[in-house]
């Protein structure tokens, strides 16, 4: 291949340079967000440089690009025509007629990962596909060299340079193989308090895997296959006769909510959502075209309503299909700070329907809905807590729920200010 560039350093035309083709299978370049970068370059550009890259590019005689790409679109981005530049040794140089794969890629991931580039290279959504993608080179490549002893120590020696522990790089590792990148990512960013170990368990001690397809029980009810009258006169009786229930007293009249002698209101909300989940599956088993539904009857940690029949339908699609479940939460409505609380296990799930219901005023009024609780409620979902105006918010004007009892409404005091209508307990 003729040699394009001779001069070890200097400014060069940005129409004689090009990315390595290789680079792109290392990084993530539609996802990278290079904005600073970007107005960084174009200011240096406008105080009176050429080019916009004060850290110079790494290029080889060929005119490839094997660091610095970033700089390199970004300068095209903004529209600068010039980069600074610095020619590595010639016979690192790649020539896409005559290469070694391996050895261009590791010498990419060497450039690359010096502590001077922009990108952070220790991010495990960064340096676990590029590591991945090296191996699959050297497996390849360099088959003598691979055995057991071989595979950790490169494994091992990657992780320390990037200041991860083995363990949980091979961690990382693992969850990429089932295409996690997402939950890399919120281990690099911190969110959910996500960690390694989490999320490796979330997808490692669960094998089941989200159906995309579930039965929709809005629908269902939308449709009017159901008998909810049925449904809404068990569970109103079932709430009227808890909360209603007189506790011997002398001289007092002592119910479950009793202002001092009364339960928790965690307590209430879990009786009332146990009577609400077996009046909606008597519903369901009443109707029938569902086939067989339970409860946890007798039973503890299942779902609320296990759709046994739909379940086993799914799995002969894939076997490894979640159950087709409904669960059901209760709280007590608390204004603005009202929650419907699940515990860590809460945020760490798949989209699924939900009967989702409040009371108010002694359990003299409620508010209920089926709905599905998406990715966009799950990931609003904080200390296990999910939050009346967030699901609101989430779901005005939207067709994935259906009103049980009562109805919501936006305020028109404060843009995304939800108040939710009752329906009487009577």
């Amino acid at each position: 291949m003729k040699q394009i560039i001779t001069e070890k350093t200097g400014i060069i035309d940005n129409s004689l340079i090009r990315p390595h083709p290789l680079n792109c299978e290392l990084y993530n370049f539609k996802e990278d967000d290079r904005t600073d970068l970007e107005k960084d370059m174009l200011e240096y550009s406008l105080a009176g440089h050429k080019h916009g890259n004060s850290e110079a590019l790494e290029i080889d005689c060929n005119g490839y690009i094997h660091s610095g790409e970033r700089r390199y679109r970004s300068a095209i981005e903004v529209g600068i025509k010039f980069s600074k530049y610095e020619l590595i040794p010639n016979n690192e140089a790649f020539d896409p007629d005559n290469y070694d794969e391996f050895t261009q890629l590791e010498g990419l991931e060497r450039r690359n990962d010096r502590k001077g580039t922009s990108r952070n290279e220790k991010k495990f959504s960064v340096c676990v596909p590029k590591f991945n993608r090296i191996d699959i080179s050297w497996r390849k490549s360099r088959p003598l060299e691979v055995n057991k002893s071989s595979i950790k120590k490169r494994r091992e020696a990657f992780a320390n340079k990037h200041n991860h522990t083995p363990t949980h790089f091979k961690k990382a590792l693992e969850l990429f193989s089932e295409g996690r990148i997402d939950l890399l990512k919120k281990v690099d960013e911190g969110k959910d308090d996500m960690t390694i170990g989490k999320a490796h368990d979330l997808v490692f001690k669960n094998p089941w895997v989200y159906n995309p397809n579930k039965f929709n029980h809005v629908n269902l009810i939308k449709e009017g296959n159901l008998d909810t009258q049925s449904f809404l006169d068990n569970a109103l009786n079932w709430i009227k006769t808890i909360t209603g229930h007189p506790f011997k007293s002398k001289n007092k009249n002592i119910t479950i909510e009793h202002d001092t002698l009364g339960f928790e209101v965690f307590a209430t909300a879990g009786m009332i959502s146990h009577g609400v989940a077996t009046s909606y599956a008597i519903t369901l088993d009443d109707y029938g075209k569902l086939g067989k539904v339970r409860t946890p009857a007798k039973k503890g940690m299942t779902p609320d309503i296990q759709c046994i029949d739909l379940t086993v339908e799914q799995r002969k699609i894939n076997p490894k299909f979640e159950e087709e479940t409904i669960e059901v939460k209760f709280c007590t409505w608390n204004g603005s700070q009202t929650s419907w609380s699940g515990g860590p296990g809460f945020k760490l799930q798949n989209p699924k329907y939900y009967i989702l219901g409040m009371t108010h005023a002694n359990s003299k009024k409620i508010w209920m809905v089926m709905t599905l609780l998406t990715q966009e409620d799950i990931d609003s979902i904080k200390s296990g807590s999910f939050t009346f105006k967030n699901w609101a918010k989430n779901h005005h004007g939207k067709d994935d729920y259906v009103m049980l009892a009562g109805d919501f409404y936006c305020g028109n005091t404060h843009k995304n200010q939800f108040d939710p209508t009752w329906a009487d307990i009577k």
